[in-house]
């Protein structure tokens, strides 16, 4: 698994998959049984989820499919899977998914790109890197 979340008292692990297969989430119930919660559009080689936060009650999951060009973030709402973003251009590439003071955040490494959403629904592209100088590191720091 690329990534692990808690949300409503259940596990939730995302995979990346190989070439013909399906990049799936994984739902771990408290009684240890295990089941597929979301399968991924895409069956090219290492296409999957690269990340996931829990925002505003709601589980949100970033995948990705690079053979295709594939870039979405999902959101589940403990029933269902909808897809709340999906980039365009050249910002189709994964984002690693922060939440921090009332907002939650998507950070591209590979373009360089900052996105927001105060809700989950609308997303913002706010900053983009320039040259080499973001660093492969996204993160929250209280004092």
């Amino acid at each position: 698994y690329l990534c692990i979340q808690q949300f409503r008292g259940e596990l939730f692990a995302g995979s990346v998959a190989e070439t013909g297969s399906n990049g799936l989430i994984e739902k771990r119930t408290s009684l240890g049984v295990w089941s597929t919660s979301e399968t991924g559009p895409d069956t090219n080689l290492a296409n999957g989820y690269h990340s996931m936060v829990v925002f505003s009650d709601a589980l949100y999951a970033s995948y990705y499919a690079p053979g295709a060009l594939t870039a979405l973030i999902r959101k589940f709402d403990g029933t269902s899977w909808t897809t709340v973003y999906t980039p365009t251009g050249g910002s189709r590439l994964p984002y690693t998914l922060k939440v921090y003071d009332g907002r939650i955040y998507g950070f591209s490494v590979l373009n360089k790109i900052m996105l927001r959403s105060t809700d989950g629904a609308s997303w913002t592209e706010f900053d983009k890197g320039a040259g080499n100088l973001f660093l492969p590191a996204f993160g929250v720091i209280v004092t």
